[in-house]
Formats: structure tokens, sequence, C-alpha cells
């Protein structure tokens, strides 16, 4: 943790905000603030400019103080790269943003908290006449009027050297800090580089796997379908339980990890079933056309009974057309007897 910085970040008066509002803040609205601030509630962060979502923070606000007016802000934990800005004078200037006293989500209600304290570069702030930012080590500020170089303090003589050594030494020491920034720079870049690339040949490889898949699947189908049909043809399987047959052999595994018999996967088991189905249709041509054919329909009438022939010759149209259109039974009897 580096050492305390004090600058000033406000002043009393009559101000206008970012958007136009003029405010009047007074001495004893800022001794209110310094008052209520407290860092265990709202630590105020250290930010470049006024970002949005206040982020990243740079140092943070461990203390307010009330000098003349002015309001001093002491900073902690201030990052190296700040440090080094400030110093090269790329952020000269200073601007606090404040919870109002009513506003919402004002951690202390009732007095102007302060939110954020923003560093500008080329963005004029809103509070004019405050002193130029500068950090040091001793923990005061160092005010630079507006136009004017800082006071320089001369070395003595007899210790000009090591002085010399030792800014030759601040020197390389910062020189080495940018060139390990502008390293870490393009090391972030070259990792968010190769990220996107693996998001992309993760999705590419989704949309092979998916097309592979699905390809598999119209295969899968395709070979049930042929194998029902082919049932169907050889008159084993009614022609009403192809779908639902087709369906059912789609959830087969083709794999032997779950077996019936020794080397005997789900598919080969159930299509090894079906095969050795009897024939549940008879395709060879018969057809009666006669009383004397419908004669030789086989009916067993009990004892005392006797058939009507015109029943059998019926029956005997009824079967006929059932194996002739591949039909069930009361389908069958329905089409002849229109």
């Amino acid at each position: 943790m580096n050492a305390p910085h004090l600058i000033a970040i406000f002043k009393s008066g009559r101000h206008a905000d970012m958007s136009g509002t003029t405010l009047v803040i007074t001495d004893a609205d800022l001794e209110r603030t310094v008052a209520a601030y407290d860092p265990a509630i709202w630590k105020a962060p250290l930010v470049i400019g006024h970002p949005r979502h206040d982020a990243p923070a740079w140092g943070w606000v461990a203390g307010l103080s009330l000098e003349d007016g002015t309001l001093m802000a002491r900073l902690t934990d201030l990052d190296p790269t700040v440090l080094q800005l400030v110093a090269e004078g790329r952020y000269r200037n200073v601007s606090v943003s404040f919870y109002t006293p009513d506003g919402p989500g004002n951690p202390y209600p009732g007095v102007y908290y302060p939110r954020h304290v923003g560093l500008l570069g080329a963005q004029p702030p809103a509070v004019k006449g405050l002193p130029q930012v500068a950090f040091q080590e001793t923990g005061t500020p160092l005010a630079v009027g507006e136009g004017l170089a800082p006071p320089r303090t001369w070395p003595d003589p007899a210790t000009s050297q090591p002085l010399m050594e030792s800014s030759m030494q601040k020197t390389q020491e910062e020189l080495e800090l940018q060139q390990r920034l502008e390293q870490m720079a393009r090391q972030e870049q070259e990792l968010a580089a190769r990220e996107a690339r693996f998001a992309e040949q993760a999705d590419q490889l989704t949309l092979r796997e998916e097309a592979i898949q699905q390809a598999e699947e119209e295969q899968k189908n395709q070979r049930a379908a042929a194998f029902v049909d082919a049932l169907i043809a050889d008159g084993r399987i009614l022609p009403r339980f192809r779908e639902g047959l087709v369906a059912f052999m789609m959830f087969l595994s083709d794999s032997g990890i779950i077996e019936f018999a020794e080397n005997q996967g789900q598919r080969t088991f159930f299509e090894s079933f079906l095969k050795e189905l009897p024939r549940q249709v008879n395709y060879a041509e018969h057809a009666p056309n006669s009383r004397a054919d419908a004669k030789g329909v086989r009916f067993r009438v009990p004892d005392g009974y006797s058939a009507d022939p015109a029943g059998l010759e019926q029956h005997a149209r009824i079967l006929d057309y059932a194996n002739t259109h591949n039909t069930d039974y009361l389908t069958a009897a329905l089409a002849v007897s229109a």
C-alpha cells in the first residue's frame, strides 16, 4: 500500500453541474459532508473522468477534511499507473460527483455525499480555481496555480550526483513499468483473440456434430422403414403396424452395451424376433368365385345345426377381399356388404 495523498476536490460557492443545474453549496454543507463521510458505509473511488459505473477504481478516498472552504480528499491505494499518468501531466484537473441530499441511493441522506472523485484530462472541471492535481509522498497538497510551474528545489552541490543517479533510476523504473503495461495489454489482446477463435471453433464443431447426428437419424429411420416394409411384404406384419414399429425401432440401440444375448444388441434382438413371427397374411392367390368353392370353406358346425350356404359364400368373399386388399376382416365385410 503506498502512502496517502491529499488533493483538493471541491470548494464552497455557487456552481453549475455538468447538466447545467446551478447549486449553492456552503461551508456548512461541506462540514456536514466531512462529518458524514464513512468509508465503511461507502468508500468513494478515484476514477478517470465520470464513468457511468465508476469502474475501474484507481484509488480510494480514505477521508475528507475542510480547509478554508476547500474540500480535501485523502487518497489511498493509488494504482502505480495513475501515479505515472498524473506525474506526466496527463490528468491535471479534478472533479467530484456527489449524491444529492434527497437523491436515491445516497448512503447518508441529508448531506452531499461523495459518489466518486474523477481525474480530468482535456475536459474542463465544473469547479474552477482548484489547484492542479499532483501527488507527493508527504501527504500534503502540492498546489500549483494555473499556468505556473511547481516550485523547484535545487539540489545541494554535495549531493547532486546521488540525486542524478536516483533520478535516472526512477526514469528506468518508469520505463520498465510502461513496458510491462504494454506487454500486459498485448497479452490481453492475444488472449481475447484466442478465446474468440476457440468460441468460433466450438460453434463450428457443434454445428458439425448436429449435422452428423441428423444424418445418422435419417439413415436409421430409412433402415427401420425398409426392414418393416420387407416384413409387411413377406406377410409377417400387418400394414397398420408399420408407423408404430418404425417409430419404436428408432429408440433401439445399435450397440451391444445392453445385451439380450452374446454379441446381440437391442436392435439385433428385435429384428430377429420380428423375423421369426408367423405369417399374418397369405398373399397366395385364392379367390372362391362360386358356391361350389364356398363349400370348401372349413367351418365346424355344432351337432344338430347346419350352415347357411349363402353365409358361407359371404364369408368366403370377405376373406377374399381382405386378402386381396390387405385389410382386416371387419373392413372387408363392410366393403363386400356395401
